[in-house]
């Protein structure tokens, strides 16, 4: 079963989780703590450089930018 506290942390961190599956959501609500904190923290990083990693944009997988 899935952690929603965990769920709620993303969302809190700007991810818009309305677009993923309810598989998508049992994976993401599973992750470590270890692994929200590296979610996070490249989605931080990612904000930072929003001008030129949006220019440079490859493909979106699951609605996370690679």
């Amino acid at each position: 079963m899935r952690d929603e506290r965990k769920l709620d942390l993303l969302r809190a961190e700007g991810y818009a989780l309305e677009m993923f599956s309810d598989e998508q959501l049992e994976i993401l609500g599973n992750l470590s703590e270890n692994e929200i904190g590296v979610l996070v923290d490249v989605g931080h990083r990612l904000a930072e450089e929003e001008p030129e990693t949006s220019a440079h944009v490859a493909m979106t997988i699951g609605g996370l930018f690679f």
